[in-house]
C-alpha cells in the first residue's frame, strides 16, 4: 500500500471540514457529546470517562457497562498504599489460623495461579471464603475488601458484550441530541468516515466490518459478491479510496471458509475426537459460520455434515452458552491472555485480528496487571514461611483500568 499516507491525508482533510461542520449544525449538547467520543477515539480519555459519558446520557439497561463502571469507580476510590499494609496484615493472620491440610490446599492454588492455571475470579474468590470460615473478617480490612471485589468484577466483564453494549448506548445517545434532519445526516456521515478511517488503519473490528459492509455504495467491492481475490482492482470507491483496502478484509473472509474446509478434512482424515484450531478472533465467528449454519456451501462439500439432521447449531458450549440440541460438534470458544501489543502506537496486524479488537481484554486479563512480586529475600524468609509469601505474591494490587 505504497499510497496510504496519501489517502489518510484525504482522509483527515475531509475530517477537518465535517468537524467544521459539526460546529455551525450541532446544538450544544450534541457537541458537548460528540466532542466526548471524538475526544474517546482519539485516546485522550479513558474508556471509564468514555462509559460515564453514555450513561448520563441514555436511559438504556447496559449490564457489561454499568459492572466495569462499578469496578471503574472502586479503582477511583481505592488507597493503593493502604491494600497493600491491609493486605499483609489480614495474610499474616490467616495464616496462623489455618491448618496443614489448608496450608497445602492455599499454596498450591497460588502457585496455579502465579502459573496462570487458576484465573483471578477463582484464586481471589477462593481466598475471600477462606477469609470468611476462619473468622477473618474482612470488615476489618476494607481497602482489601473493596479491592477483592474490584478485582472479581473486573474478572466477570464480558469484553464482547460490553463493547457491543456501548455502542448501542452511543447510538441511542446521539439519536436523542439530534434535533433536526441536518444534524442527524450529519451524524451518520460521521460515523461512516469513522470506518473508512479505522480501515485505512486496518483496525476494524468484525463487527465494525459488517457495520462498514452496509454503508458502501454499489461500486464498492464489498457490494459484489463474484470477486478474483487475486485482483487488487485499481478503481476507487465512492470515498476515492482503492478497493485494495476493502479486498484486505475480504481476503480474510475468504480465509475463514478456507481455515473451515481445511479443518473438516483433517477432521475426516485423522478421524479426530478432539481438535485444536488456532485462528484469530476476527475469523472466528466466519469459521463457525461455515462450519455449521444451515445456509453455508460446506454443507454439500465431501467433509462437509452428511444429513441435514446434522446441520443444526453445533454449540454445546459456546462462551458459556448451553444448547441442548443434538450436533455433530461442540464448539468451545476460547481467547488467550494477551498483555501487551508490540507495537507503542498504530495498528499491526496480529494484534489487530488476535481478539476481535477488545482493548479492555488485552489489559484486565494476565498477570501483568498486578505490580511485579517482590523479590525472595532472607528477611521475608525469616518472617513468612512458604505459603505466607505464596499468598502475599499473589494479591499485590496494581489498578486495572487506569491505563484505559
Amino acid at each position: 500500500y505504497p499510497n496510504i499516507e496519501r489517502y489518510k491525508k484525504k482522509w483527515k482533510a475531509n475530517e477537518k471540514e465535517r468537524n467544521d461542520k459539526k460546529e455551525l449544525v450541532f446544538n450544544g449538547a450534541l457537541k458537548t457529546f460528540d466532542k466526548k467520543v471524538t475526544a474517546y477515539r482519539k485516546k485522550l480519555i479513558s474508556l471509564g470517562e468514555y462509559l460515564h459519558e453514555l450513561s448520563i446520557r441514555t436511559s438504556g439497561v447496559a449490564t457489561e457497562v454499568e459492572t466495569f463502571r462499578s469496578a471503574w469507580q472502586l479503582e477511583q476510590s481505592l488507597d493503593w498504599d493502604r491494600v497493600q499494609r491491609e493486605r499483609s496484615l489480614a495474610l499474616d493472620r490467616l495464616v496462623r489460623v489455618l491448618t496443614k491440610g489448608e496450608s497445602q490446599e492455599l499454596m498450591a492454588q497460588g502457585v496455579a495461579y502465579r502459573t496462570g492455571t487458576l484465573p483471578h475470579s477463582q484464586f481471589y474468590g477462593n481466598l475471600r471464603k477462606l477469609f470468611s470460615n476462619k473468622g477473618v473478617p474482612l470488615s476489618d480490612y476494607p481497602s482489601l475488601r473493596d479491592y477483592l471485589q474490584y478485582v472479581l468484577l473486573s474478572e466477570s466483564i464480558k469484553p464482547d458484550q460490553l463493547f457491543k453494549e456501548a455502542n448501542a448506548l452511543e447510538k441511542e445517545a446521539y439519536d436523542r441530541l439530534a434535533r433536526s434532519e441536518k444534524e442527524r445526516e450529519l451524524i451518520v456521515e460521521a460515523r461512516q468516515s469513522y470506518l473508512v478511517g479505522k480501515l485505512l488503519d486496518f483496525s476494524l473490528t468484525k463487527e465494525e466490518w459488517e457495520e462498514y459492509k452496509k454503508v458502501r455504495g454499489a461500486q464498492s467491492v464489498v457490494r459484489r459478491r463474484n470477486i478474483q481475490y487475486s485482483n487488487h482492482a485499481l478503481r476507487t470507491t465512492d470515498y476515492g479510496l482503492p478497493l485494495s483496502f476493502e479486498s484486505f478484509y475480504r481476503h480474510a473472509e475468504a480465509r475463514d471458509q478456507a481455515m473451515a474446509e481445511n479443518l473438516l478434512a483433517a477432521i475426516e482424515k485423522h478421524d479426530a475426537k478432539v481438535t485444536v484450531l488456532v485462528a484469530g478472533g476476527f475469523h472466528s465467528k466466519g469459521i463457525q459460520h461455515y462450519l455449521f449454519d444451515e445456509t453455508s456451501p460446506l454443507r454439500t462439500t465431501d467433509h462437509g455434515p452428511r444429513t441435514q439432521s446434522e446441520v443444526r447449531s453445533p454449540w454445546s458450549v459456546v462462551r458459556g452458552q448451553p444448547d441442548n440440541r443434538e450436533a455433530p460438534y461442540s464448539v468451545v470458544s476460547f481467547i488467550p491472555k494477551i498483555t501487551k501489543l508490540d507495537k507503542a502506537t498504530g495498528s499491526d496486524y496480529l494484534s489487530v485480528f488476535a481478539q476481535e479488537k477488545t482493548p479492555l481484554e488485552k489489559l484486565f486479563k494476565g498477570e501483568t496487571l498486578f505490580l511485579p512480586p517482590p523479590r525472595w529475600t532472607a528477611v521475608l524468609l525469616a518472617r513468612f514461611h512458604l505459603l505466607a509469601q505464596a499468598v502475599i505474591v499473589n494479591l499485590n494490587p496494581k489498578p486495572i483500568f487506569i491505563r484505559l
